[in-house]
């Protein structure tokens, strides 16, 4: 019989995670390249790492989310979510958490566009 130790459980999970953190990194570097051209890789890293905690924090838990929680955070900063708004919504416990990262994507989309015709 096989055994797995709880240390090697541990070593897997931080291996998974630093593959996502480098898709995640990928992801905002395809999608956002002016933002994140300033950035060395490992303070990339960092960042996405932190940004994926903070998400986490809220119940944030599917990769495409937690994706789109780190791009919200490029567009508006890392802080966002304390926002009034934001946080309110992300405490809201009668919406789902995808329903919670979709209106926060329309909505940053929603304020882009406004910037825009501004501009």
């Amino acid at each position: 019989m096989l055994t797995i130790t709880p240390q090697q459980v541990q070593q897997f999970q931080s291996a998974l995670e630093r593959q996502f953190v480098g898709r995640v990194v990928e992801f905002l570097s395809q999608q956002l390249p002016e933002a994140v051209a300033n950035l060395e890789r490992k303070a990339l890293e960092q960042r996405v790492a932190a940004d994926l905690q903070v998400a986490r924090s809220y119940g944030i838990q599917r990769d495409a989310d937690l994706a789109k929680w780190c791009f919200i955070a490029f567009v508006c900063g890392p802080g966002f979510h304390e926002s009034e708004d934001v946080h309110g919504l992300l405490k809201e416990p009668l919406m789902t958490v995808d329903t919670k990262m979709d209106f926060l994507m329309r909505s940053l989309a929603h304020s882009v566009a406004r910037k825009e015709q501004k501009d």
